[in-house]
């Protein structure tokens, strides 16, 4: 399985030795997520305290242009280079959402870039479960709704897969952990065991679950547009009827005066 591809606009990278690494970035601390078949580029992730945040730019969102350059055909790397710059600098985006599009002029700052807590052990036991190289961050169905069927098929549905069963494998680890320490790493094995036991049908299933219940989101968009359209047809054809109605009084008025004058 392919890596999902998602990036974070980085530019100014720079290390502080504490307890824990501290990393910066010099842009609008947004997470981004490309799809490669419809060629949308999407904001996957708002980090705290960033300018992103600041300016209210919604998870979800698509950046159409960056400084009026569309990003149709650009690469996640060159969009998050132009999207970064000298801290103080502006970059204007333009972004697309729930049907509007909004232009967006957001001062580059720094941003921290918050550090996960390793738990060692736990990775230890996890990574018996899960594939390489599978991304831990899950895509939101306002963002899964919106990207090629192939992309949501081949990428979208088996990380959102492996995210929710993570989720399921801490909840049984914690609990294990919570065990007098004689019981945990029989505990853990059992937890192990089950979840590799998981066929690979019963995965398919929960896929196609997973897929169906996009279709059903996407239906759902899909008709709400349908429904806005037809009202917005509806206020033009209400518009022309009155249009043509004032054009009728129109003519009656003139046809009123050329009487007038032909008597006269």
């Amino acid at each position: 399985m392919k890596k999902i591809i998602v990036a974070l606009s980085i530019l100014c990278f720079t290390l502080t030795m504490a307890n824990a690494v501290e990393n910066q970035i010099c842009g609008i601390g947004a997470r981004l997520l490309k799809d490669p078949y419809g060629k949308k580029t999407f904001v996957l992730q708002v980090l705290p305290n960033s300018p992103a945040e600041k300016y209210n730019i919604p998870v979800g969102a698509e950046i159409v242009s960056v400084n009026n350059v569309k990003t149709k055909s650009y690469t996640l790397p060159q969009i998050s280079e132009m999207i970064t710059g000298q801290e103080g600098t502006t970059v204007n985006l333009l972004i697309k959402y729930n049907g509007n599009k909004t232009n967006y002029e957001i001062t580059r700052a720094k941003v921290n870039v918050p550090q996960k807590k390793q738990d060692k052990n736990f990775d230890l036991h996890w990574n018996q479960v899960a594939p390489e190289g599978i991304d831990d961050v899950y895509i939101p169905d306002n963002i899964a709704s919106k990207v090629n069927r192939n992309y949501y098929q081949q990428y979208v549905a088996p990380v959102n897969y492996w995210v929710e069963r993570k989720s399921g494998f801490q909840k049984g680890y914690d609990a294990c952990m919570s065990y007098p320490k004689a019981d945990q790493n029989s505990c853990l094995m059992n937890l192990v065991n089950r979840e590799i036991a998981k066929t690979d049908n019963d995965r398919q299933i929960e896929i196609q679950q997973q897929m169906a219940r996009q279709q059903a989101t996407q239906n759902f968009v899909n008709t709400m547009n349908q429904i806005q359209t037809n009202n917005n047809l509806n206020n033009i054809n209400n518009s022309l009827q009155q249009q043509n109605f004032q054009l009728q009084n129109t003519n009656m008025q003139l046809f009123n005066i050329n009487n007038s004058l032909r008597g006269w």
